[in-house]
């Protein structure tokens, strides 16, 4: 009687260490993400004709957590950001001289429903992954160019957002590009760029157009 209760008694509690330990691991499988992960945006130094409206503006798509895609857009002005003398410049450095802060309040604020496919939670939480491992206090180059160093033109830029271990959102550059841009070489946002064009509705960042069709 006194071995059979024992047994049952260490039946019981393998069950629970074995609950326990499977609570623990889906803890740690559980990916925390901010709502807005990965934002595509397309700048014209031109007046041109958006949904609501003819105006100086930014335009582009951005990537919720759960996988939606939105479109956005919204008036901006061009204006002196840095000084392109410097050769080089740290990412949050220049996220500061950008306001990207700034720009990701305008993103949420001004966006709109679009019928883009959902994309898969495996894509997004492989893009995630990625975008934690960037290092946010790399290094940076600015290209020297023919063109004015007093505006940025005709710019086109992915960044993310992510979690920090404060758990405050973070924002990291991706790519850039344009006539006055950026060159992020971590190797990690390098790939994450390359995932992100299977992401994006607009395959090209060189350029964009109005997928009237695809808005709700």
């Amino acid at each position: 009687m006194k071995n059979k209760l024992n047994r049952i008694i260490s039946i019981i509690l393998s069950s629970i260490i074995t609950v326990t330990l499977l609570a623990g691991c889906n803890k740690q499988a559980d990916v925390v993400m901010p709502d807005i992960l990965f934002v595509i945006c397309f700048r014209y130094p031109d007046e041109q004709e958006y949904l609501t409206g003819d105006f100086l503006g930014t335009a582009g798509y951005y990537v919720k957590s759960n996988g939606e895609i939105r479109y956005f857009e919204f008036e901006d002005k061009e204006e002196p950001i840095f000084d392109y003398k410097q050769e080089s410049i740290t990412m949050n450095e220049y996220l500061n001289d950008r306001k990207i802060n700034d720009v990701h309040t305008k993103v949420t604020e001004n966006s709109f429903e679009t019928d883009f496919e959902i994309v898969t939670q495996e894509k997004i939480e492989q893009c995630y992954k990625l975008s934690m491992k960037i290092d946010e206090n790399g290094i940076v180059s600015i290209p020297n160019t023919m063109f004015s160093p007093d505006a940025v033109l005709g710019l086109s830029y992915i960044y993310s957002v992510r979690y920090n271990e404060n758990n405050e959102p973070e924002y990291l550059m991706i790519y850039e590009y344009g006539n006055e841009y950026y060159i992020n070489n971590d190797k990690y946002a390098e790939k994450l760029y390359a995932e992100l064009l299977e992401v994006f509705p607009e395959i090209s960042i060189q350029g964009f157009w109005n997928r009237n069709d695809k808005l709700s």
